[in-house]
């Protein structure tokens, strides 16, 4: 499980930008196709978090789809799987989001 390492460093960074003061909210942009369990987040999220200063905070997560341009056709089209094909049938495509992983946002009190 990716998502355990995943966390560990977001609450790293989160714990640096707070300064040490108390977290209260960490909100993340998830994409689609980042191969990430917003569940699994979650739980881990829950597991680490106590003894920190992230211990009362809250894991707020934002799913950002994912969208592809298509190389042959020019079209920008919705991606619900990291190898689906343009409806022109073209598998050349750029990837334009969906594999994100951001922290958006760090709240202290």
């Amino acid at each position: 499980m990716h998502e355990l390492s995943l966390v560990e460093e977001i609450l790293r960074i989160s714990a640096d930008a707070s300064n040490g003061r108390p977290v209260t909210r960490v909100v993340l942009k998830v994409g689609q196709l980042s191969c990430v369990m917003p569940e699994a987040l979650q739980f881990c999220f829950d597991s680490v978090k106590a003894g920190t200063v992230l211990q009362n905070a809250t894991l707020e997560l934002h799913s950002i789809p994912g969208r592809a341009r298509c190389q042959d056709c020019g079209a920008d089209y919705a991606l619900e799987e990291l190898y689906q094909p343009c409806a022109c049938g073209s598998c050349r495509r750029t990837l334009v989001q969906g594999q994100e992983l951001v922290i958006q946002t760090v709240e202290c009190e």
